[in-house]
């Protein structure tokens, strides 16, 4: 479900999570806009789809996409498979830019690497 929720995320859609039970969601339960071609989509993966009304409760919390800035493709990095991260990354519609090491130790982030 938190890959579904992370896709819609990077198309620009907009989710919470519910950070309690009220009545009908349970505490965990995520709550997305969705357009009718994405509702069909989630729905096609087996996961439960259910229509909760126009507004979320109070105590849901708002959820954004990822977002690191950079990615190394440094062959010493301690991350050596850098194409399975990309891959993961890409999959997940995660943005990021591939960098070295040279990159990675003089750039001033403010904003996650992975």
């Amino acid at each position: 479900m938190a890959l579904a929720v992370n896709r819609a995320l990077a198309a620009g859609g907009r989710a919470w999570r519910s950070r309690a039970a009220s009545d009908p969601l349970d505490a965990g339960d995520y709550l997305v806009e969705l357009t009718a071609s994405r509702r069909t989509a989630i729905a096609d993966l087996g996961l439960k789809v259910a229509t909760v009304g126009s507004r979320h409760p109070a105590a849901a919390q708002a959820s954004e996409a990822p977002r690191p800035h950079c990615c190394s493709r440094a062959p010493r990095s301690r991350f050596p498979y850098y194409a399975y991260y990309a891959l993961c990354l890409l999959r997940l519609g995660v943005a990021y830019t591939p960098c070295d090491g040279a990159t990675l130790s003089t750039a001033h982030w403010t904003t996650p690497i992975c």
